[in-house]
């Protein structure tokens, strides 16, 4: 088994019942949850490129 499957493979159990719940959640609710991560996201791209001082 290569490194990259043995990363697959190994989980952590509470991480493992995070993935269970949130994949059993409903398709709205994870329609949801992608608007926030990708929110998320786009406000720490937007934190990276606006340094205080810099671009004032």
């Amino acid at each position: 088994m290569s490194d990259k499957e043995k990363n697959v493979t190994i989980v952590n159990p509470e991480d493992k019942k995070f993935i269970q719940v949130l994949m059993s959640l409903s398709p709205e609710k994870k329609f949801f949850i992608k608007g926030i991560i990708l929110g998320m996201e786009t406000q720490r791209k937007l934190d990276r490129n606006i340094q205080p001082g810099v671009n004032a």
